[in-house]
């Protein structure tokens, strides 16, 4: 299949997804089980759809996937193309930090050149955006590694999974639609006594599972994120300012220290207000125990491994751990990210303890 089609608008999603399953239901019944179905790579649905003959000390390499899956793939990825990671429930997963354009120093990309190369960030996309977009997905990278949040965040989907059996929403919509704004007007509105002015789904979050409610608005405020795209794929608080205290309290608790001046108080030009804030942010990340965001070398670690592992956790749910996979993701992950073998291995190995459970 080509891959030079224009563009699938989001407003003609549900024509082009009706056509795509015209095409591959079959595929799409066999890899969906009611949760994400992420897109994967093309130069990786090259590689593991392809057999290699045995060369030198190497073995004959098998296929790992058909060529039919292949093309489902790489239909699959072209229907998601500038704009979804995927799709949960026949919609679109809305996932701005890997599918805006994240390329550094005006460097462009399109979906098929090399990620991770010294001329670009390693998500393979068009255009520049700021730095901050950068910072989020590194915050995101040091997350999926972090025992804690794994556990935080398993334990409340069991939560959310046993109660949403009454929700007057789907389990996929829910979770679009909670986040930490939300939660912060809901609760406030529910002290004014003004629940009745409330979606359903929202009136039924605070009013009959107020738990569940204050579960979220923790797990938000803990871990420092906005809401999830997915279970797999939180987004992380933007940086604000003219905040108001008591939206604060909502958004990170009453026990975080942040710097106050009073209106009265002339800031001196000797005092290097962003570096105080820096040094204030690292030492509130060590105290919740997280690692804080390091050089530009470690922050492009932590992106690689967040794509590495949603792309090896894709196929390996997809089809059922087979047999083979790693060695051929190693070829591929050396070819997309233009990294050493070693490096590859090394980046597998930290995500590896993620991909078992």
């Amino acid at each position: 299949m080509s891959d030079q089609r224009e563009p699938i608008l989001h407003v003609n999603w549900s024509s082009h997804w009706r056509n795509f399953l015209d095409r591959h239901g079959g595929w799409w019944s066999r890899v969906n089980n009611g949760g994400p179905v992420y897109t994967v790579p093309a130069k990786v649905v090259d590689e593991i759809s392809t057999s290699k003959p045995a060369s030198g000390n190497s073995r004959r390499q098998k296929a790992i996937i058909s060529s039919e899956d292949a093309e489902a793939e790489r239909d699959f990825r072209q229907l998601c193309a500038d704009f979804a990671v995927g799709v949960w429930a026949s919609i679109p997963i809305l996932y701005p930090l890997l599918r805006e354009p994240v390329a550094v120093k005006g460097a462009r990309l399109n979906a098929d050149q090399e990620i991770g190369t010294s001329r670009a960030n390693p998500i393979s996309l068009t255009e520049t955006v700021e730095e901050s977009a950068e910072q989020a997905l590194h915050f995101v990278g040091t997350l999926i590694l972090n025992s804690e949040y794994i556990a935080d965040r398993d334990e409340l989907r069991i939560q959310t999974n046993a109660a949403c059996s009454n929700c007057p929403c789907s389990l996929e919509e829910f979770i679009r639609r909670a986040d930490m704004m939300g939660l912060q007007v809901a609760m406030a509105s529910q002290l004014r006594g003004e629940e009745d002015r409330l979606s359903p789904w929202l009136r039924w979050l605070i009013v009959d599972q107020p738990e569940l409610a204050k579960k979220f608005s923790e797990f938000f405020s803990k871990w420092e994120i906005q809401r999830l795209a997915t279970w797999d794929l939180p987004l992380p608080q933007d940086p604000r300012r003219g905040v108001r205290i008591g939206d604060l309290i909502w958004m990170v608790g009453p026990d975080v220290v942040v710097d106050y001046y009073p209106n009265h108080y002339s800031i001196r030009g000797s005092e290097d207000v962003r570096s105080q804030i820096q040094a204030r942010n690292r030492m509130s990340a060590i105290a919740r125990g997280r690692e804080p965001r390091g050089r530009t070398g470690q922050t492009t670690q932590h992106i690689r491994m967040l794509h590495m592992w949603l792309i090896e956790s894709t196929l390996r749910q997809r089809y059922s751990n087979p047999r083979g996979l790693a060695a051929r993701l190693q070829t591929a992950f050396q070819d997309v990210f233009r990294l050493q073998e070693e490096t590859i291995r090394g980046y597998r190995k930290k995500y590896r303890s993620i991909l078992a459970n």
